[in-house]
C-alpha cells in the first residue's frame, strides 16, 4: 500500500485535508462551504481513496471527485478574495487547496499508470 509513489501522495493529500478541516472547525465564520459541510467530505473521501489500493479504477474516480472538491474551495475563496470579503481561514484554504490538488493529480497520473502497466501484462498472457 505505502510501497506507490501515488500511495504516498494520497496520505500526504489525506493530512492536508485534515488540517483543512481542522482549520475550519477553529474557525468562527459561516462560510458558504462550512455551511453545506463540504470540509468533512475532502478527508473522508481522501481515506477511502487511499485505503482503495486495490480498486484503481475507483482510486481515479474518487480522485477525480476530490480534485472537483479543492477546485471548487479553490474557486469559492478566491471569488470572495476579489469581492473583498476575506474570512479568516481563506488564505490556509487556498495555500492547502492548491497543493492538495497538485498531490491529488500527481496520484491520480501514478494510478493511470499503474493502470495501463496491469493492462498491457493482461494483453501478454
Amino acid at each position: 500500500m505505502i510501497q506507490r509513489k501515488q500511495s504516498l501522495y494520497l496520505f500526504v493529500s489525506l493530512i492536508l485535508s485534515l488540517i483543512l478541516l481542522y482549520i475550519s472547525l477553529g474557525s468562527k465564520t459561516d462560510s458558504l462551504i462550512f455551511c453545506y459541510k463540504l470540509f468533512f467530505l475532502s478527508p473522508l473521501l481522501s481515506m477511502l481513496t487511499f485505503l482503495l489500493f486495490k480498486k484503481l479504477t475507483i482510486q481515479i474516480k474518487l480522485c477525480n471527485i476530490l480534485i472537483f472538491f479543492q477546485f471548487s474551495f479553490l474557486a469559492y475563496y478566491g471569488y470572495n478574495i476579489i469581492i473583498g470579503v476575506i474570512f479568516e481561514e481563506t488564505y490556509y484554504t487556498i495555500i492547502f487547496s492548491s497543493l492538495n490538488m497538485i498531490l491529488l493529480f500527481l496520484a491520480r497520473t501514478g494510478i493511470l499508470k499503474d493502470e495501463a502497466l496491469i493492462r498491457s501484462v493482461d494483453r501478454i498472457r
